[in-house]
């Protein structure tokens, strides 16, 4: 059984607790499939519902514009307000984060405990104040400017889609009076089997990026180095690919500190559960390393990037007794495993989940 199915068992299983007695059977890629829901709002956790499909849609106080749902459910009012709803998919990486980070949005306490648990020099969580104001999470960032040549054609950046975004991003002040973001990108069921694009593909993927990759102040240590094809086709690659292009958003949002909440620094995180096996050790290999997808990107970069799964990152949070009811609904549905997953390598080719 491999982590994905072991995942829509256990969803399965517990359904109606889960989703409020949602039937499942909604459609996905036009087919009713038992574990999309049919309101996909059930997908968020009900106690957060309403504010999230508010900030999603820019009617949120705080917010600035609309963010794209990874493929929406329709449409629902709320408030007075026609909302485009999430996906239904149980195992949407997005609705995985937004369910973990969503209830941190204004608690700089909580916010604050959580990101000392990453660092232990953090002294406080700030408002990040890129795309909106006052609020300790922000959810697919793309940055105040546009860095990465990756405009559309009207020359503005879309938040969750064409364009490299980080699913959530926090802030944080050091013992040193630093001014840290925390690029946190999320992933549930997805691995990557290493496919090759094109070589059309590639070539407009190299011109996009490979200039950043010559440069003194690169984040990556083979910055000014003559690497061969096949290395820059591997970082192209999945997940390389994605991790690479975070990289350099965070780089560049920090030499504009004025458009990125005065930051000047930045940690990078891939959250992956510790049931991701294919994700987290058998990804496909880059630059001849065969070591876990940890290592093997850490090694290409100057400052390493934490890979933490979702219950180690909320972990610090385990003793507000407000947040109780989180970390019960988050372990009933992500933690828990009742199905146990035995991956096997040669499945690694699927196309993640979200």
């Amino acid at each position: 059984m491999t982590y994905k199915e072991a995942r829509l068992a256990h969803h399965l299983k517990h359904f109606a607790r889960l989703f409020e007695d949602d039937p499942g059977g909604g459609k996905f890629n036009g087919q009713p499939r038992p574990f999309v829901l049919q309101e996909a709002e059930k997908n968020i956790w009900a106690p957060i519902r309403e504010n999230v499909l508010l900030y999603f849609n820019g009617h949120w106080p705080e917010a600035d514009g609309k963010i794209s749902f990874w493929r929406s459910g329709g449409e629902k009012l709320v408030g007075g307000h026609v909302c485009r709803l999430p996906t239904g998919h149980v195992l949407s990486s997005q609705v995985a984060c937004i369910n973990h980070l969503f209830p941190l949005c204004r608690d700089k306490g909580a916010a604050t405990m959580l990101l000392r648990g990453l660092r232990s020099d953090i002294e406080e969580a700030l408002p990040v104040d890129i795309h909106a104001r006052g609020l300790f999470v922000e959810f697919e960032v793309v940055g105040g400017g546009s860095y990465l040549n990756e405009e559309s054609r009207s020359g503005q950046l879309m938040r969750g889609m064409q364009a490299t975004s980080v699913d959530a991003v926090m802030k944080g002040r050091d013992s040193q009076g630093n001014i840290r973001l925390f690029l946190i990108e999320w992933k549930y069921t997805e691995k990557y089997g290493g496919k090759k694009r094109s070589h059309g593909h590639l070539e407009s993927r190299l011109w996009r990026y490979r200039s950043f990759f010559t440069r003194d102040s690169s984040p990556f240590t083979f910055c000014n180095s003559d690497r061969d094809s096949k290395f820059f086709q591997e970082l192209l690659t999945e997940p390389y690919y994605q991790l690479m292009r975070q990289t350099l958003l965070g780089w560049r949002m920090i030499q504009d500190p004025q458009h990125n909440g005065d930051a000047t620094c930045f940690t990078h995180l891939m959250v992956i559960p510790r049931g991701n096996t294919v994700l987290r050790s058998r990804s496909a290999s880059i630059a001849d390393r065969g070591g876990s997808l940890e290592d093997e990107w850490n090694a290409l970069v100057r400052e390493p990037a934490l890979f933490p799964a979702s219950e180690e990152l909320l972990r610090p949070l385990a003793g507000l007794e407000k947040y109780a009811p989180l970390l019960q609904y988050l372990a009933l549905r992500y933690w828990r495993e009742d199905a146990v997953s035995t991956e096997n390598p040669e499945d690694a080719g699927d196309r993640k989940t979200d």
